[in-house]
């Protein structure tokens, strides 16, 4: 699986009640998902930005910034978000659908 640009740039939230043991799901903003309060977020922009969301020891959305490339492998993320390295394992990545591993 090769990850497709159109559909990886757009802003992914974390659908933790559609989690495995060993997957992490994601769907796009906008996607019908019951209510909870403390979804991070992931955003992927086509020009190599990324922007991820996620909750502060405050209770308020924290943001980091950052650039993200796709590996050799054509199915493994890498981000640098505020001099940290992340390596995102893409299991299924499609119009509506994003898993990662854990």
């Amino acid at each position: 699986m090769a990850i497709r640009l159109e559909f990886l740039a757009k802003r992914w939230v974390h659908a933790h009640e559609e989690d495995s043991g060993e997957q992490l799901v994601y769907r796009p903003a906008g996607y019908p998902m019951g209510l909870s309060r403390n979804r991070d977020a992931i955003e992927f922009f086509g020009d190599g930005t990324v922007r991820r969301e996620g909750i502060a020891p405050t209770d308020q959305i924290a943001f980091s910034e950052g650039r993200w490339t796709v590996e050799e492998d054509g199915k493994t993320i890498h981000i640098l978000l505020e001099g940290r390295e992340t390596l995102l394992d893409v299991h299924l990545l499609s119009i509506d659908l994003l898993i990662i591993s854990k």
